[in-house]
């Protein structure tokens, strides 16, 4: 008895990587009454399979099928919901910005939880998956750093003597404005000084480290005023664009507005280009938060 003719069978339409595509083709006695033809100039194009068959009695019929050849993964540009993250900040997420253009499509993407409970370089991965399967994952990096609270009294002063001892007070708080544990106050400190004190005049860090209180919860440095600090002074303002030092053209309470700071800047020549290059701002030795500014390239 001959064989029982087996049908012509194909995946239904839509986007699939070429190694999905699966046809047979069966007549009742020989393959020489089917045809089947393919199209197709590569990856990102539509491939059309095209298939006939004829009977022993002359009975011809035919079908085609489109499908889509994908085999690049999806892009990433990961991105954080803030530039300027605070020890233990909540809220903040990251985000993949998955795209697959001219692809199949992106299927899935998600990031990591972001972590905020110490201070430091911090790292989260995004992934994304397209419809054809492909898929792809960036990791970007985040700093999580302290507040500054600010200065307390006897700062801001005016006038001081020269040869007397001011004592410089300040406070590192949580993004709560909560201060800082003892115990991590403490680590800046000893056994190694991560604090230094920076003077405008004479310009760079003054030796010594501060001492920390654990009843007032702050940090106090005890400055002893000297001829070379003579005039008008001040703390230092240290900006870093992509790890690059910028100038400063200015800085101080901004025109028309009560209570607000405002610092100017100049782009270095030098500064790397992207969407989100880092930026720093150091008061006294304290640095902000890491911020991102975009730069782009010369014309």
């Amino acid at each position: 008895m001959p064989p029982s003719p087996s049908p012509v069978t194909a995946a239904r339409p839509g986007k699939i990587s070429a190694s999905a595509i699966s046809i047979q083709v069966a007549s009742r006695r020989a393959r020489l009454h089917c045809t089947q033809t393919t199209t197709s100039s590569g990856d990102g194009s539509s491939v059309t399979v095209s298939s006939s068959c004829r009977d022993l009695a002359g009975n011809s019929s035919s079908d085609s099928r489109s499908f889509k050849i994908d085999t690049t993964k999806p892009k990433l540009a990961p991105t954080l919901s803030t530039g300027t993250i605070a020890l233990n900040q909540p809220g903040v997420t990251a985000s993949p910005g998955a795209t697959d253009t001219g692809g199949s499509g992106v299927a899935s993407s998600s990031c990591g939880a972001i972590s905020t409970s110490s201070v430091g370089d911090h790292t989260v991965t995004c992934t994304a998956t397209d419809n054809a399967g492909n898929s792809n994952s960036s990791t970007i990096h985040y700093t999580v750093g302290y507040k500054f609270g600010g200065f307390t009294s006897p700062l801001p002063k005016s006038t001081v003597n020269l040869g007397s001892t001011l004592p410089i007070k300040f406070q590192l708080q949580d993004a709560a404005g909560h201060p800082i544990s003892d115990t991590e106050a403490q680590s800046l400190v000893s056994p190694t000084c991560k604090i230094a004190i920076i003077l405008v005049k004479p310009a760079g860090a003054v030796s010594g480290c501060p001492t920390y209180s654990t009843t007032l919860k702050q940090f106090q440095f005890n400055l002893k005023t000297t001829n070379a600090m003579k005039g008008a002074n001040g703390v230092s303002i240290t900006v870093t664009i992509g790890g690059i030092p910028a100038a400063v053209s200015f800085s101080g309470l901004a025109p028309s507005f009560v209570g607000l700071y405002q610092v100017n800047v100049q782009v270095p020549a030098t500064a790397p280009t992207g969407r989100a290059v880092p930026i720093v701002l150091t008061v006294s030795g304290l640095a902000s938060n890491l911020a991102t500014i975009a730069i782009d390239p010369a014309p």
